[in-house]
């Protein structure tokens, strides 16, 4: 098992240990909703050429910036969600 496939395989067991969790694949990507809620977790696995193995989360309002802030190797603005406050968190 490589690298990516093993910190894909821990995000997946943090991920599905929330209460009501699921998995369902969106855009090519593993990705985790609440129930039949709003997603909390999105993969990123190179996609489009990115250059990191990733996790993007929804923040709430201000989250992004500080952590942008406070680690800009760890944590980045991610394409299509970042607009609206997610960050993505480097695994790789």
């Amino acid at each position: 098992m490589t690298r990516d496939e093993r910190s894909i395989e821990k995000l997946r067991a943090l991920c599905l240990a929330f209460p009501d969790a699921n998995e369902k694949i969106s855009h090519g990507e593993p990705t985790w909703k609440a129930g039949k809620g709003k997603v909390f977790a999105m993969l990123d696995n190179h996609h489009h050429g990115a250059k990191h193995l990733s996790v993007w989360l929804p923040m709430p309002p201000g989250m992004q910036q500080t952590l942008l802030d406070a680690d800009p190797v760890r944590f980045f603005r991610p394409p299509y969600v970042g607009p609206a406050g997610w960050i993505a968190v480097v695994l790789d």
